[in-house]
């Protein structure tokens, strides 16, 4: 662009005047509020000495604009002398990007500072900051007009059809238009928003701004890297995308295994005698059943999720008894979840568009170990099955998106995609749901082509057949119906369909099988549902809406740094800086200043109503670009996250880790979003594409689709390999069962005293032991004794369901024992003992209580060495009264 032709470009002219008439009302609005704040000691007009320094340096700046202004106007000759220096400025790169960069540092710390002025009660920050406030403001709107206003000024104006296509912008204005109208809907009917009687949950751990902020910077950097390497060739193009994956899966491992481990109700805090985490509730369960299967003892049974209990056997193969190292295992495979999102997002967008969403999910990863404890919580460090559920749902919906891509040369794909769905039912059986989606969804895509359609359900149908086969015919060996799930967790939905919810559980009947137990319990949630299809299709849609809006919290809420500003906090923590971080500005500071995690009753700010727009429009953003790119494939993830928290609100629960399995769906969404706005931003400062080789043009789906042709052979070939790989995981329980020995035998009690005449010096308890076990109620076992807790008399732990752990009037050390049989152990002691591995060997000599055994013996065997847990000081005996 020539120097004339930027002088007499008319549409620079006014954007100058424009610009410096800014400046003077930004200038004029700040002096009117120094002269309306009240000040301590008045100098002059009413003004402290500082205040009246700063009103005439704003004065002085208002002037100066004002003059300039006047010769634009008035004066032609000094006009042009000064628009060409204004141009001469505009076009220097090094002055351009100086002030650029500035603009977006001035707004961002003086819109902070002037938020942190606002709100804060702090003493020390009011004395400061508070006499700045007129100065923030001014930085605050000049800096965003340097934004706005000296790239138009550089390149003479914009055409924003160079930026954005007239029908991806119509797309997205649609998109907001009819987001805004449903969060709307839901604020005005409250449907989501008040509570059901059951199953309503909090929201799960949120992103926060800063965090965001961050997560752009890094993208933009990427961004840099992607255009300093010569991508266009495609071995390199992979390489880069190789390698980028394995730095995501690095970081991941890294930030999430050296976050300290917070006590949680999943992972209890350390205490006597080993002070060890170990876990408890669901995750217990789940390490229990595993245990069992280490110890050659099966499921014994119809378990539930069985292959995430295969998972944490393995790792317990691997890694022993430290719950450290199995976590860092875990860890370890579950950092694949950024992975497979960073790969299904450039997919649908940009690598960009990956790297943010893969950097959004680490960091908010790292946010679940942090607030650990604080709010609930499911995260990569405790033995939940959320994560690898969620681990499977990425892989599900990269490989639909990836088959739907290139559907000629992937035919093989729904064998695939039927294989992922076996193994997610036997990982989250309300995975159900998603066969009948699936149908509903070949039905939309082959309706040009129903034959093909029918190819590619019976292709999914015969993976899915293929891993569930071996385990449904377990369940029909065992109970004489082919049964999924274990029959007592499906028997938590009978209290959820029901008038008087969270009661009247169905209970077994004596003598009832798994088999006979499961029918019954199926044939009452029919009946519920047909007798009262009003409460039941009420409480499914107020459980979706409030997972629709509990998905929408995770993301900032906030727009600023500062979340907590407590009186004389900055002092205080003055030679503290890292406190200082974490008590105002970091997640646990955002969760416990926000209202969301403390029973929210839906009542919504300003504030809120700002981020909530500002995300819908990122939402809509990244819909629409996904739609214009890839077609129908761009929505596959928002599908396939809509029918999964369907499953949960028909379970009628909501909220929490629930719905963490779908939920990453708004970031990959959300990262596409801003993905998006960073490329329009870069353009709009630069006039350069930095995606010149990524274009929006639609990717024609339903073409491809109805054109589907393969080579026989290869499929053929493709299909054997696939389909022995599905069978060998799918057999992998039952192979797991089968072939790991028992550890332990049946103990007998003369054996038993063998076993126990070989600890030192136990001589003189013999006699004891001895009448002990003579006493025809008296119980001994051999096998694995997990998890030992010393609790004082009064302390124990919640939720009532191991009774080796909770409250009792006396002290105790409380274990699970795993073997032949898995029993709660109490074992009644004035203080702990000084030795008791986890996980050792022991034997057992105890008495029935109501819901335990009361051990009056405990020997631990470690190494060929038997060793007394106590020293006995009292008679053994099993009283009528037992403790």
């Amino acid at each position: 662009m020539s120097k004339n032709y930027t002088l007499n470009n008319r549409r620079v002219l006014p954007i100058i005047h424009i610009y410096f008439l800014a400046a003077i009302l930004e200038g004029i609005a700040a002096i009117v509020i120094i002269f309306q704040e009240p000040s301590d000691i008045s100098f002059l007009f009413g003004l402290s000495k500082t205040r009246l320094i700063l009103a005439a340096g704003i004065i002085v700046w208002v002037a100066a604009n004002s003059l300039i202004l006047v010769k634009l106007y008035l004066d032609d000759k000094q006009q042009t002398t000064l628009l060409a220096r204004i141009y001469k400025i505009s076009q220097n790169n090094v002055l351009y990007g100086i002030l650029i960069g500035a603009g977006f540092l001035g707004f961002i710390f003086s819109s902070q500072l002037w938020h942190l002025a606002r709100t804060a009660s702090d003493s020390y920050v009011m004395g400061y900051l508070g006499r700045l406030i007129p100065l923030l403001i001014l930085t605050c709107f000049f800096s965003l007009q340097n934004i706005v206003l000296l790239p138009l000024i550089r390149y003479g104006g914009i055409d924003l059809r160079e930026m954005v296509s007239g029908k991806l912008l119509r797309l997205i204005g649609f998109l907001f238009g009819l987001l805004l109208f449903l969060w709307a809907l839901i604020v005005l009917t409250r449907l989501g928003l008040t509570p059901d009687q059951i199953g309503w949950d909090p929201p799960g751990v949120p992103v926060i701004a800063v965090q965001v902020w961050l997560t752009c910077l890094i993208g933009i950097l990427f961004l840099g890297l992607e255009h300093i390497f010569d991508t266009s060739e495609k071995p390199r193009y992979l390489l880069l995308d190789i390698a980028i994956s394995f730095l995501i899966l690095g970081v991941a491992t890294y930030l999430w295994s050296q976050q300290p481990l917070a006590p949680d109700y999943f992972a209890l805090a350390p205490q006597a005698p080993n002070f060890e985490i170990y876990p408890y509730s669901d995750a217990a369960t789940h390490d229990v059943l595993a245990q069992r299967l280490v110890v050659g003892e099966g499921f014994q049974g119809i378990a539930r999720k069985p292959f995430y209990v295969i998972f944490l056997a393995t790792l317990h193969a691997l890694a022993g008894q430290s719950y450290e190292r199995v976590v860092f295992l875990q860890v370890m495979v579950i950092a694949l979840i950024p992975v497979g999102i960073y790969w299904l997002t450039k997919s649908l967008h940009l690598r960009l568009s990956g790297v943010i969403a893969a950097v959004l999910i680490i960091l908010r990863e790292r946010n679940a170990i942090v607030i650990s404890g604080k709010i609930g919580v499911s995260h990569a460090k405790l033995l939940m099955s959320d994560l690898p559920a969620t681990l499977g749902i990425v892989l599900l919906t990269w490989m639909i998106v990836a088959w739907m891509s290139k559907p000629q040369s992937r035919r093989i794909y729904p064998l695939g995609i039927g294989g992922i769905l076996g193994f997610l039912l036997l990982i989250r059986p309300q995975i159900v749901i998603f066969l009948p989606a699936v149908v509903v969804l070949l039905g939309i895509l082959f309706f040009r082509n129903i034959t093909e359609g029918l190819k590619n359900l019976a292709l999914m149908g015969v993976g899915l057949a293929i891993v569930l086969a071996p385990w449904l015919w377990r369940s029909y060996q065992l109970s004489g119906e082919f049964v999924l799930n274990d029959p007592l967790q499906n028997a938590f939905l009978t209290q959820q369909y029901s008038h008087t919810p969270g009661y009247g559980r169905v209970k077994r009947l004596p003598g009832e099988t798994d088999g006979e137990y499961a029918h019954r319990i199926d044939e009452y949630i029919s009946d519920f549902i047909t007798n009262n299809p009003g409460v039941v299709a009420g409480f499914i849609a107020s459980h979706f809406s409030h997972n629709v809006v509990e998905m929408m919290i995770t993301l900032p809420m906030s727009p600023w740094i500062v979340q907590n500003a407590a009186s004389d906090l900055f002092p205080y923590w003055a030679q503290q800086s890292d406190r200082l971080w974490d008590d105002c500005c970091s997640p646990p500071a955002y969760v416990s200043s926000m209202p969301f995690w403390d029973q929210w009753t839906g009542t919504v700010t300003g504030e809120m109503i700002f981020s909530t727009a500002l995300n819908l429009a990122l939402l809509a953003v990244g819909l629409g670009v996904a739609f214009r790119k890839r077609d129908i494939v761009g929505w596959i993830p928002l599908g396939v996250s809509l029918v999964y928290v369907l499953s949960t609100s028909v379970g009628r629960y909501s909220g929490w880790r629930l719905i963490l399995p779908a939920d990453w769906v708004l970031f990959l969404y959300f990262a596409i979003g801003l993905g998006q706005v960073v490329l329009w931003l870069l353009f709009y400062l630069t006039r350069k594409n930095p995606s010149s080789k990524n274009s929006n043009q639609i990717e024609n789906t339903w073409k491809q689709l109805s054109m589907v042709q393969s080579n026989g052979n290869l499929f053929f070939q493709q299909g054997i390999i696939l389909g022995i790989i599905l069978l060998g995981l799918g057999f992998s329980p039952l192979l797991f069962e089968r072939f790991v020995p028992p550890r332990y035998a049946e103990a007998q009690k003369n054996d038993v005293l063998v076993e126990v005449k070989l600890v030192s010096n136990v001589e003189q308890y013999l006699p004891s032991i001895e009448k002990l076990l003579d006493d025809e109620r008296s119980v001994v076992f051999e096998g694995r004794a997990l998890y030992p807790r010393f609790y004082k008399r009064g302390d124990g732990e919640p939720g009532g369901d191991w009774p080796a752990f909770s409250p009792r009037d006396y002290s105790r050390l409380g274990f699970v024992v795993v073997g032949p049989h898995q029993h709660n152990i109490v074992f009644p002691l004035d203080e702990s003992p000084a030795y008791f591995p986890h996980a050792s060997d022991v034997i057992v000599i105890g008495c029935r209580a109501e819901d335990h055994i009361s051990a009056r013996v405990v020997v631990i065997m470690d190494d060929g060495e038997y060793t007394l847990a106590h020293l006995p000081t009292e008679e053994l005996t099993c009283s009528l009264f037992l403790p």
